[in-house]
């Protein structure tokens, strides 16, 4: 027997089985999926009004967040709405928990007054469930999400990857990269790439927003914001935010609310 050619068989046989079970392992390797919980306090300025306003409230969004999805989840006034990235699309869910106050009433009243009504002409009252899928396939949200900075702090990572984006501003929720517009962003070297500041600019380079983070932490090998701010402003109001992380924790199945997967049903198509 050539001994020669049985050690090189019995090599081959070794690697082709130590390559099957490394492949086996990888396809075993479940993503990461993180649950974090934060609370915020907006502070918010107007400043064409005299004397000058000021509004303080505070509202405590919990996030999922995974490599190729995220759920934002946020109780804002009489709504509780969801943000949900799938992956191909982002799924917006709106149901009024609370019966409107008689002030925000006449507030609606007065802009219906002043503008087109919405879809079937009546301010929502409770119960009331609000549903859109937006085609979003780089993950980033709605232009129209107010707050943004659960996002931008938790799940904006992927976006940041892109050279071209759309980045929606801390507060208004309007994008800073089209028309011109754009950011200056610095982030984490891990999986997540999570932002540790950034600058959002107008057309004429003027700095409209900076959103820093003041401390991070790292788990699981990812870093993750513990405390951050935000401050957005124009000739007519100020916002300032602050946010501080509550918990974080790793999570088995990244789990959407039954009412808010069943938006999509059974053949998911953008709408």
């Amino acid at each position: 027997m050539n001994l020669a050619r049985f050690t090189f068989a019995a090599s081959r046989t070794c690697l082709w089985w130590f390559g099957l079970c490394l492949a086996v392992a990888v396809q075993k390797v479940p993503a990461q999926v993180v649950e974090i919980r934060a609370e915020i306090s907006v502070c918010g300025t107007n400043l064409m009004r005299q004397p000058v306003k000021v509004s303080r409230w505070n509202y405590r969004p919990r996030c999922l967040v995974s490599t190729n999805m995220w759920l934002i989840e946020q109780q804002l006034g009489n709504s509780r709405t969801y943000l949900w990235f799938t992956g191909s699309n982002v799924v917006k869910y709106v149901q009024i928990t609370k019966e409107p106050l008689s002030q925000d009433l006449q507030d609606v009243r007065r802009w219906l007054s002043q503008a087109p009504p919405p879809p079937g002409g009546r301010f929502p009252h409770l119960g009331t469930v609000l549903a859109h899928v937006f085609p979003k396939a780089d993950g980033s949200p709605p232009h129209n999400m107010i707050p943004a900075l659960p996002w931008i702090a938790f799940c904006s990572g992927s976006v940041l990857k892109r050279s071209e984006r759309e980045l929606p501003t801390p507060w208004e929720g309007g994008s800073y990269y089209s028309d011109g517009r754009f950011d200056k962003s610095c982030t984490y070297p891990d999986l997540f790439g999570l932002p540790s500041r950034v600058e959002f600019y107008t057309r004429e380079s003027k700095l409209a927003s900076v959103y820093e983070v003041h401390h991070s932490t790292n788990m699981f090998g990812i870093n993750f914001p513990l405390e951050f701010s935000a401050i957005q402003g124009t000739e007519r109001s100020m916002t300032r935010m602050s946010g501080k992380v509550t918990s974080i924790r790793k999570v088995a199945v990244f789990e959407v609310p039954a009412e808010v997967s069943n938006v999509l049903g059974p053949n998911p198509k953008p709408r």
